[in-house]
């Protein structure tokens, strides 16, 4: 194992790219088209009367040059990516971030489990609590904060965000899905993108291509498959086509996700869709604003009647916390360009 340096994998990962794009220009079959596409252009430009033909011919060896240069600067750009991950994911840091990660996430769990929580919507409802109330960052304090540059490039490390005290929808998302895995119970992380309720909103999610640029969990227990967003501390249920979802008890302003369907990569290397897969499978819950208010209700009691407990869980946890933070921070080099110092975490 090495030990992180970034400015090393940056320099890797650039050489990489570069040394690519490269191979793909100096391709011969790729001198070739261009070639041709020269060629064709010079014949049309030659030529006192070319028609239709030499222009078409031109046209479409240009186009394909053109198509074939996007898709290796595409190409490259993953492959750049992919490089970088297994740069990180071959580090001390990364490594003993993520085994302490897990270790805390199994004893997050283990706290609520001996609290008597077992219904997957008082998990949600307990675990807002907690994250809200910073029993689950290194600082004690929890509020959402988009920094300008967040490398957070593994996905497997997405839920470690959240003991620096500060996250977005994508880290508290993961945070509760590996909690819920924990558990044993299907769940899955889940791309969306919030929708008007009235019929002009529907409307123009079923007409026009939206970006997904919300993550939220989708869970399967008893009541069948739903969302549970803790960003917005929102349950939703889905339309029986399962493309979009309604946001309970919410107005016509915002009601709706609508519905993009992407698993992740899960632990280290491997992908596995069986959680993705099988919440889908799931019949869809039938909740009500009721049921998610009782199970609010609960959450809330219990939290303010074993206060004492979960503060003394905190102190126990809290070297682990900081440990998690330090090493992600490291890992993900997350900061504002306005002032790094007071944003980034501090070691």
């Amino acid at each position: 194992m090495k030990t992180v340096r970034l400015e090393d994998i940056d320099r890797k990962v650039s050489s990489s790219y570069n040394g690519q794009l490269l191979r793909f220009l100096t391709d011969k079959s790729n001198i070739i088209s261009a070639a041709a596409f020269a060629t064709g252009l010079g014949l049309t430009n030659a030529s006192s009367d070319p028609g239709v033909l030499l222009p078409m011919i031109t046209g479409a060896a240009g186009y394909a040059m053109v198509s074939s240069f996007f898709k290796a600067v595409k190409e490259t750009k993953k492959f750049s990516r992919d490089y970088r991950i297994e740069l990180i994911r071959n580090t001390q840091e990364y490594n003993e971030c993520l085994d302490t990660y897990y270790n805390l996430v199994n004893e997050v769990a283990s706290l609520m489990y001996d609290l008597g929580i077992r219904d997957s919507l008082d998990i949600a409802m307990f675990y807002n609590e907690l994250l809200y109330n910073g029993y689950l960052s290194a600082t004690g304090e929890f509020t959402y904060h988009k920094y300008d540059v967040d490398k957070d490039y593994c996905q497997e490390l997405y839920g470690a965000r959240v003991t620096s005290g500060r996250a977005v929808c994508r880290h508290m998302a993961m945070n509760l899905k590996d909690i819920y895995d924990a558990y044993g119970y299907t769940a899955s992380y889940l791309a969306v993108k919030g929708a008007k309720g009235n019929f002009g909103g529907y409307l123009d999610s079923r007409l026009m291509p939206h970006r997904m640029n919300h993550a939220v969990v989708c869970v399967k227990d008893r009541y069948g498959k739903y969302i549970v967003d803790p960003t917005w501390e929102k349950i939703a249920m889905f339309d029986s086509n399962d493309n979009f979802a309604t946001i309970i008890g919410e107005n016509l302003t915002l009601a709706r996700y609508i519905i993009g369907y992407n698993s992740l990569i899960e632990q280290r290397k491997h992908v596995n869709y069986d959680n993705l897969v099988g919440v889908m499978k799931a019949k869809n819950a039938q909740l009500n604003q009721r049921i998610v208010d009782a199970s609010r209700y609960r959450a809330n009691v219990l939290f303010e009647q074993k206060l004492s407990y979960i503060r003394s869980f905190y102190r126990h946890i809290l070297s682990q916390l900081k440990t998690i933070a330090e090493l992600e921070y490291v890992l993900s080099n997350y900061h504002d360009e306005c002032n790094d110092k007071e944003n980034a975490f501090s070691r």
